[in-house]
């Protein structure tokens, strides 16, 4: 025969079972163990290309370098190979967009340099495959020959 809870056991079931399901809300929100969120950073990169073909693994290694820097990475090329005025909007739009810092293999460097210049692009400029510098010192605008591992240069785009 089955012998039936007394009042004492009744009380120490619930009380467990309340227990284990308040822990079990704790554990699962914020409220003890608040976990710090990623911050992931936009960053667009603009080649003077109409097709990727010759960027394979560059976009190989930007991939798995944004994996790593918490970064979301919009590869863009052109819709005609070497136009300066697409390069240029796309530039301004990227910027309207949020980007963090904008990677160009420059159509015409001198010009997008002069965007930057007249103010219209206030974002970091990294250079890929340019010859084009900006002004030493001010820190807006490299090139890829300086940075051959280009990806150690994020941080600095958004510190």
């Amino acid at each position: 025969m089955m012998k039936s809870m007394t009042g004492k056991e009744k009380f120490f079931w619930i009380s467990y079972g309340i227990g284990l399901t308040f822990l079990f809300l704790l554990s699962s929100t914020d409220l003890i163990i608040k976990e710090e969120e990623a911050k992931v950073h936009p960053i667009s990169v603009i080649v003077e290309a109409d097709s990727d073909d010759n960027y394979v693994n560059f976009r190989k290694g930007m991939d798995l370098a944004a994996v790593e820097l918490n970064a979301d990475v919009n590869f863009i090329t052109l819709y005609e190979k070497g136009n300066r005025r697409q390069q240029e909007e796309l530039l301004k739009r990227e910027q309207q967009d949020g980007s963090s810092a904008l990677i160009v293999a420059p159509v015409n460097g001198e010009a997008v340099l002069a965007m930057q210049e007249e103010n219209q692009l206030v974002l970091p400029l990294v250079f890929i495959n340019s010859e084009t510098v900006g002004e030493p010192g001010t820190g807006k605008t490299c090139t890829g020959r300086f940075i051959r591992w280009w990806p150690s240069a994020w941080p600095l785009a958004w510190s």
